[in-house]
């Protein structure tokens, strides 16, 4: 139940795949602008920057991001971040618990082992995870502009993830299945007493 406490204010977008061919479509530019336009503090990584070494300095402290959009390439205790593959122990503690979605073959796979990737996600803050439990091809993931249009809708984070017109096909979803995204809510500060 915190998705109902927890607001989203800040998103990281990892951009690891090619501009070119399929992998085009699941570019992260797009899905910032839209982020953006409710009211998000968004920050973009792609290629030429994401790299192992761009990765392992963002990883170096514990991660503020409260929305985390990712796609990588790899197994279930590895994932591609550019030029070379990260392992589980370069995935970031979160300082604030995070909604994630990965686009990753193999990231769910056993998502109750913290040497996985899901595994080390839900162990290191995330409240929310979405990814593959097995090679499911690269269009059984949303494209991340397509996620935001749906989000910026009202649909919740785990459904917007989802093939809407094909059966489940090998992409997990864990969480709270009605947590949305949406513009930030002011709040009234701790300090301040209500009238």
């Amino acid at each position: 139940m915190c998705a109902l406490f927890l607001d989203t204010e800040t998103a990281l977008l990892y951009d690891s795949y090619p501009k070119e061919g399929n992998w085009g479509k699941y570019e992260m530019e797009e899905a910032a602008s839209g982020l953006k336009t409710i009211g998000l503090n968004v920050e973009v990584v792609q290629k030429p920057e994401s790299s192992l070494e761009k990765w392992r300095s963002l990883a170096s402290k514990p991660w503020t991001f409260d929305l985390i959009l990712m796609n990588s390439k790899g197994y279930p205790k590895s994932f591609q971040v550019g030029n070379g593959d990260a392992s589980v122990e370069d995935i970031p503690k979160l300082q604030f618990p995070a909604a994630i979605h990965m686009i990753h073959s193999w990231s769910a796979a056993a998502p109750d082992d913290t040497n996985t990737v899901a595994g080390r996600w839900l162990v290191n803050g995330a409240y929310a995870y979405v990814g593959s439990v097995n090679e499911p091809f690269l269009s059984a993931f949303i494209p991340p502009k397509l996620m935001v249009d749906r989000l910026k809708r009202g649909s919740p984070f785990l459904i917007a993830a989802r093939q809407l017109e094909s059966p489940p096909w090998k992409v997990a979803t864990i969480g709270d299945p009605l947590m949305s995204i949406a513009k930030p809510r002011p709040r009234i500060p701790p300090t301040q007493q209500p009238m």
